[in-house]
């Protein structure tokens, strides 16, 4: 069930960005599917990283129906590819980590669906607590 994206916009808007860990804590109830479950493939780009700049590259993510966030991204930048993990809830809320040779980045935040009905957001940046900018997506579900 795919909830509509105006509703879904309106209720971004309301929310503050503090993370919310998908899933339940058991029973056996059945529920709507997630609405966000689902492969997306698209593309991100990094702003104000203290030492590597302007970023960019390529996603492929997929989001199971507990809203378990998998995937990997390619930075053409570095020529370096992290495996993402984490998690998102229904209402857009994210919580990840993308994982590279050198360098765990967190990511946190809320992203949305824009009129295209692609994933987007700009979402902060952190590495071992401290700020390392923004990573914006704009992810196409497959």
């Amino acid at each position: 069930m795919r909830i509509k994206r105006s509703l879904f916009l309106a209720v971004l808007a309301l929310l503050p960005t503090a993370l919310l860990s998908a899933g339940c804590g058991g029973g056996g109830g059945g529920g709507d599917s997630n609405p966000i479950a689902g492969r997306y493939l698209g593309t991100f780009t990094t702003a104000n990283a203290p030492q590597g700049g302007n970023q960019q590259g390529t996603v492929d993510l997929r989001v199971d129906q507990a809203g378990r966030i998998t995937g990997t991204a390619f930075n053409t930048s570095i020529n370096a590819t992290a495996t993402i993990s984490g998690t998102i809830n229904d209402e857009g809320q994210v919580q990840s980590t993308y994982t590279y040779p050198n360098l765990v980045a967190v990511v946190t935040g809320t992203v949305g669906f824009n009129n295209a009905g692609h994933m987007v957001g700009t979402l902060p940046v952190t590495v071992q607590g401290n700020p390392f900018g923004t990573l914006s997506i704009d992810l196409v579900r497959q």
